[in-house]
């Protein structure tokens, strides 16, 4: 027969227990950035389970099982490592449910870390659907830097095509201003129109045609840009047929013509 004082230390310790797991448990993240943070400090302190939870569950089994391991490495070498945000990308809805990715990166004074973190919305808040990572410079613009030493024939192409089409405008451009003819007011802000975007990614050899883009609807002014956006993203060139330029040339030699 059980003493009654057995079973009141038995409650008052199965209560003492509920209320410690209660003490310990975390809340839902309300938000991805909250869910991110919340994964970087348990990857830190190598509560791999724990990070297990906040990762959509039909998601794991297509991860690398020392995936997880091989990060946790990563951050245990820099314990005092800062979090910095660095990039927010929205992306397209999984199923209907938003999605995007968020950007990171861990540095302290000699390495750094960035991480890609991609995060789906569910009914019960914002669960992981991806990790990456990679070793980074300190500055990140100096990832993947505008270099011509190993570019493949096709970049030098394109960067030459870039020349042509910069040097066409302004010279149409010019001769609009200058010989002032009919209608020069309406060219002048038609000349640097251009139309199709091609985009091409600037990496050293070997090249790919993954590295190139068509966007035959996209409008710019003026028909060349070069950017790197975010800054740890490679340099993208973009050329844009000089549309108004050939025009307002072909209209001229037309004219010319008549004239004659």
């Amino acid at each position: 027969m059980t003493r009654p004082g057995f079973r009141l230390r038995s409650a008052v310790a199965g209560l003492v227990l509920l209320i410690a797991l209660a003490a310990t448990a975390q809340p839902p993240a309300q938000n991805a950035d909250e869910l991110a943070r919340r994964f970087i400090e348990l990857t830190r302190h190598g509560d791999l389970e724990a990070t297990r939870d906040l990762f959509d569950p039909d998601v794991l089994p297509w991860m690398e099982a020392n995936a997880l391991l091989l990060l946790q490495h990563a951050m245990q070498r820099m314990p005092d490592a800062e979090v910095r945000f660095v990039h927010r990308e929205i992306l397209d809805p999984q199923e209907g449910r938003p999605s995007e990715r968020r950007v990171y990166q861990l540095r302290d004074e000699s390495e750094s870390l960035l991480l890609l973190i991609r995060a789906r919305s569910d009914d019960g808040g914002p669960v992981l659907t991806h990790v990456e990572w990679q070793p980074a410079p300190l500055d990140l613009r100096e990832r993947f830097p505008f270099v011509l030493d190993g570019i493949p024939p096709p970049h030098l192409a394109a960067l030459a095509t870039a020349s042509a089409i910069a040097l066409l405008t302004f010279y149409a451009l010019a001769l609009c201003v200058r010989e002032r003819g009919r209608l020069w007011w309406l060219w002048a802000p038609a000349i640097p129109i251009s139309a199709g975007k091609l985009q091409l990614i600037w990496l050293q050899a070997p090249f790919h045609t993954g590295y190139l883009q068509f966007d035959a609807l996209s409008m710019h002014w003026f028909g060349v840009w070069l950017e790197k956006a975010p800054a740890y993203d490679p340099w993208r060139l973009m050329l844009w047929f000089p549309l108004g330029a050939l025009a307002f040339l072909a209209s001229r030699g037309i004219a010319r013509s008549r004239e004659a």
